[in-house]
């Protein structure tokens, strides 16, 4: 801002004949010139890194294999773009206009991809971004050994740990593209509320002390200025880019942890099966009991299994997710242990298949 506010003074110093151009006013019209592409060109840059082949360059494990146990967490290429975004704030307003102006003036060739204001380039790599993201999240599906959207309930090999343990860890790993999802878009929902907060009181920031000169030196162009310096929140595409991201994020949460319910056997559906499955045993075996109390107990040994493996970097995401984690499995899962857990459904091996009261259950979900 300096250099360009100096530099019709500069460049009048360097022209001894004020009509045509000496070799040092030359050069400081091409530095001018390469001062203009260059900020435009980070704007490009920014935009072309949000799009979804930015996400298709994760690095291969040594088995060149897709690796999803470390791919649950901020992905860098979101935390990245963020962050750009945040610096870029620096200087929007009249200070994007300005420069958009001088390329017209000046012929810079980067004109024909740059969007038209900031509102515009905000909502386009934001979209960009999501829409990287859900490209990304679609390869846990495809690298899935799930069968099934859900666990069947075997009331015939209910004996079989090993193999339900095994099913459970498969089942279990399906979740992790909604904890990819929710960890990534939370980012996405701090960066665009903070955002919409009302910048005008942040008074110490270069952007508006860049407005602020501008406003002076340029009363004229007072009214486009004032415009183009709207608070963030007033803006009708971020606002509907915001809302969206707020309402995906909402989704996965809940699908991850209907997901982890599932696994455990813990779904409305699941619930109705097990009970009519329940009423039919007339074996006396208790068939039926021992199944549903295996199925939970794997599916809870297989989230345990992902300790330290699934990170949720932000506390903020960390403790709600917890929260509804808990909201979502502790009531179903206590109703039924309190309700089974005092009938006599195996002679030998009760220890076996009530291994996890509900306060442990609890206590693993709050530390989880």
């Amino acid at each position: 801002d300096t250099y360009l506010s100096q530099f019709d003074r500069m460049r009048d110093l360097c022209r001894l004949d004020m009509r045509r151009e000496s070799k040092a006013s030359a050069l400081l019209l091409q530095i001018k010139r390469s001062i203009v592409h260059a900020s435009l060109n980070s704007v490009v840059n920014l935009i072309s890194s949000s799009y979804v082949e930015s996400f298709s360059a994760d690095k291969k494990t040594n088995s060149d294999t897709f690796n999803e146990s470390l791919s649950c967490d901020l992905h860098p290429v979101t935390g990245n773009i963020l962050h750009c975004c945040k610096e870029m704030m620096g200087w929007v307003g009249p200070v994007y206009k300005k420069m958009l102006e001088l390329a017209v003036e000046l012929q810079v060739d980067v004109l024909s991809v740059v969007p038209a204001n900031q509102e515009v380039l905000m909502h386009l790599v934001i979209e960009n971004l999501l829409n990287g993201l859900e490209g990304r999240a679609a390869k846990f599906d495809e690298n899935s050994k799930a069968r099934s959207e859900k666990r069947a309930m075997n009331v015939k090999a209910h004996g079989m740990h090993e193999l339900e343990d095994k099913v459970a860890e498969d089942y279990i790993l399906s979740a992790r593209k909604h904890l990819f999802m929710a960890n990534n878009l939370y980012s996405m929902y701090i960066f665009i509320k903070d955002r919409k907060r009302d910048q005008t009181s942040n008074e110490s920031s270069m952007g508006v002390q860049l407005l602020n000169n501008d406003l002076r030196r340029a009363s004229s162009m007072n009214a486009n200025a004032m415009n183009a310096n709207k608070p963030f929140s007033k803006n009708k595409q971020i606002m509907a880019i915001a809302d969206k991201i707020e309402l995906r994020l909402k989704q996965e949460q809940t699908s991850f942890c209907e997901r982890i319910a599932s696994v455990m056997g813990l779904t409305p559906t699941e619930m109705a099966e097990f009970q009519v499955l329940h009423e039919k045993d007339k074996s006396g075996h208790g068939r039926a009991l021992k199944a549903k109390f295996t199925l939970f107990n794997t599916g809870m040994e297989a989230l345990r299994a992902q300790q330290g493996e699934w990170r949720v970097s932000s506390t903020g995401l960390r403790e709600h997710m917890s929260a509804q984690l808990q909201d979502t499995v502790l009531p179903v899962y206590t109703e039924f242990y309190n309700t089974y857990a005092a009938v006599k459904f195996s002679k030998k091996h009760m220890d076996r298949y009530l291994r996890f009261p509900p306060a442990e259950v609890e206590w693993n979900l709050k530390t989880f």
